[in-house]
């Protein structure tokens, strides 16, 4: 769910050439992506199990080209105890997901 928001998030960017901030608050286990100006797009609650761990910077913004104003990695932590890194890379604006061992 993480992951394909954050990709939503990125495209949304592009096809309206806005810029889209996403906001990670673990202590609330939330996120929310919003328009630059303010207005809301999405506020989603983790549950089923996954959990914010960790992350590198709690405000991220994409903009209109898609490109991130920051590098970010957030930890995840699954019910099953399995934990992932979803990263977003600045120079590529890659969204990778991966397993940490």
């Amino acid at each position: 769910m993480v992951e394909k928001d954050m990709r939503q998030s990125r495209t949304r960017a592009i096809l309206e050439n806005r810029t889209v901030m996403v906001t990670f608050n673990p202590e609330r286990n939330r996120y929310s992506i919003k328009y630059n100006e303010g207005n809301d797009i999405k506020i989603q609650d983790l549950t089923s199990g996954v959990q914010i761990l960790d992350t590198e910077a709690k405000i991220f913004y994409f903009n209109g080209t898609g490109r991130v104003g920051n590098s970010n990695t957030i930890t995840l932590k699954r019910a099953d105890n399995r934990t992932y890194h979803l990263a977003i890379g600045v120079n590529t604006t890659e969204i990778t997901l991966r397993e940490v061992e």
